[in-house]
């Protein structure tokens, strides 16, 4: 039974007073810290291959900068020295100096195959090249066979000269402008000027020739991207070679 003459019993709300300066929600984590780090490695006969990025799952990106030679990369130091299906050739930026050779030879119908104009393997470094053929016949004797002189990049047939027919046998041909064509070396192969094969046994021809090969940077030179935390290893094929590794690393 309410008894009227009792004060009825209120109780309290509880309040939390606090400034306007003071956030109703939990704050925003802070961005991690990221930090930078550089290097320069060179690859030498003495210490070929190399780890260029170790394993770090706190590396955010990386790029990687062949400075000249071209390099490959790999998983492991024994996917590279093996060259296995998990490595990748990244090509070098700069170019460097011509080499060249001249001749005036004589083919005839014992020089098919023969070389007659060689830029020897140990002038080519690994990498890709602008190859320039000034050529001229100076002389014509029987010039039955057209088309007779190829480059060739060791073994194999790169093109055909074809500057001189079979129908302009009148007189000295002049020299033109250079047949150019761009070949990635592989640093164990020479260029040469061959005889593409033997002409009949009264014909002959004579040719002025003058091969030149000019490094060049690849069209795409880096910096490379890799996304991965995996180490990552190097090497090259020509030595010494130098390369340039950016990394971000996240600090928490």
């Amino acid at each position: 039974m309410y008894d009227h003459d009792q004060p009825e019993r209120v109780e309290p709300l509880l309040v939390h007073l606090t400034g306007s300066d003071v956030p109703m929600t939990q704050p925003p984590r802070p961005r991690p810290r990221r930090g930078i780090s550089t290097r320069t490695y060179t690859l030498t006969s003495d210490d070929p291959v190399q780890q260029i990025l170790p394993l770090n799952a706190r590396r955010c990106d990386a790029w990687i900068q062949p400075l000249a030679t071209d390099i490959t990369i790999g998983p492991s130091k024994a996917d590279v020295i093996s060259g296995g299906g998990g490595t990748a050739r990244l090509p070098g930026a700069a170019g460097g100096d011509s080499v060249s050779a001249t001749a005036i030879a004589t083919g005839d119908n014992t020089t098919g195959g023969q070389a007659f104009v060689t830029i020897p393997a140990t002038s080519l470094p690994a990498g890709r090249y602008k190859i320039d053929i000034y050529s001229q016949m100076p002389t014509i004797t029987n010039p039955a066979t057209s088309n007779n002189v190829r480059l060739q990049a060791g073994s194999t047939a790169v093109v055909t000269l074809i500057e001189h027919i079979v129908a302009q046998n009148s007189g000295a041909y002049q020299a033109k402008d250079p047949l150019t064509v761009y070949r990635y070396l592989d640093g164990k192969t020479a260029l040469t000027l061959n005889w593409a094969a033997n002409m009949a046994a009264t014909e002959t021809q004579v040719w002025n020739a003058t091969l030149v090969a000019t490094p060049v940077g690849a069209p795409e030179t880096g910096p490379f991207p890799i996304e991965t935390t995996d180490a990552v290893w190097a090497t090259a094929a020509s030595l010494p070679a130098q390369v340039t590794v950016v990394s971000v690393i996240e600090e928490f």
